[in-house]
């Protein structure tokens, strides 16, 4: 006789990140709904990867074998369950599971909905037949669509080009057809759900009128500032604590100041690691003062030099938005012709 100590919920939704234990867990609460009772053919497990679908029923046996077998496995399982689990109730149960093997639902999520929908389709909008497919017949499905669209727009290959033009600006590469693919993939279904142009790269609608950047004055130039910083920089007149000491530090600002003057708006440059990105990032704090590490030591920056960074920071997000805008354009623009 099995006394729980506590009760289950028949239904659970588990969260968790990949690799923390999802279907060790799955698998347990299969276990204990079948220890209380429940018809293994009445239980449905599901996950998103068909490998850990797959995982579920051998180590759903593999738990019990070594339960029957095994009386510190099955006084674990007792002690997790908080019941009383006879050794001839574990055999019961593997013999119960393997004789419902065909009619366990242990899979995908979306193989489950597919075969809801498979039973009723007309009644949910679908045509009887319809089938679900897997990533390699999704891109077969779209390439065979582009060029079928490409074909019929041949009069609009104009319109194509300057939607393309828009979607890459200053992007070095410029290869049509796979680009244009792997945007379908990724971003169809959302225009679908936004289809209104105007919402599209609306980059000024994202960000409150006090952000940095919307504070530079329209032609404004970049470099009265840079010299300005460099100038401050030479003479030694920063406000910063503690006082810059050596060269490398003063080295790392004017390669910063530098990268600065050099910046190509749009170009994809990285530069995560350096001195130039950490005061970027910085500069959109709105604090009036900016720190920087730079070899473990912690650097606190103030006065003109900081209001100038800031300027030359929030232009080039400016420009950068302003890019991000017109590619965004540019996108909705193709996917409304494919």
């Amino acid at each position: 006789m099995m006394t729980p100590n506590e009760t289950m919920n028949l239904r659970e939704l588990i969260k968790a990140s990949a690799g923390s234990g999802k279907t060790y867990q799955l698998t347990d609460r299969f276990i204990y709904l079948m220890l209380m009772g429940s018809d293994p053919a009445s239980i449905v497990a599901l996950t998103f990867s068909r490998k850990a679908a797959g995982e579920f029923f051998d180590a759903i046996l593999r738990k019990l074998a070594e339960a029957a077998k095994d009386p510190k496995a099955r006084e674990a399982l007792e002690l997790k369950f908080g019941l009383k689990i006879p050794s001839s109730m574990i055999r019961e149960k593997i013999s119960s599971l393997l004789q419902s093997m065909n009619r366990l639902t242990l899979g995908t999520l979306d193989s489950f909905f597919f075969s809801m929908l498979s039973s009723a389709p007309l009644e949910y909008g679908l045509a009887v037949g319809f089938d679900l497919m897997d990533e390699a017949s999704i891109r077969e499905r779209w390439s065979d669509c582009l060029k079928r669209c490409f074909e019929e727009s041949l009069n609009e290959s104009t319109l194509l080009i300057d939607a393309f033009s828009r979607a890459r600006k200053l992007q070095e590469d410029r290869e049509f057809f796979p680009w244009v693919m792997e945007l379908a993939l990724s971003f169809r279904d959302l225009l679908d759900q936004c289809p209104n142009s105007d919402a599209w790269g609306a980059v000024e609608d994202l960000w409150p009128d006090s952000a940095s950047w919307k504070q530079i004055p329209e032609g404004y130039d970049l470099s009265g500032d840079s010299a300005r910083c460099r100038e401050l920089l030479q003479n030694q007149e920063i406000e910063v604590v503690p006082e810059l000491s050596g060269e490398r530090v003063r080295n790392a600002l004017e390669n910063a100041i530098r990268e600065f003057e050099t910046w190509v708006p749009g170009a994809n440059d990285r530069r995560s690691g350096t001195v130039f990105a950490q005061l970027l990032k910085a500069s959109m704090d709105g604090h009036s003062s900016l720190s920087i590490s730079y070899y473990g030591k912690d650097y606190r920056f103030s006065g003109e030099w900081v209001s100038a960074v800031r300027r030359m920071s929030g232009h080039i997000i400016r420009e950068e938005l302003r890019i991000c805008g017109i590619r965004t354009k540019g996108m909705h623009a193709l996917l409304s012709k494919v």
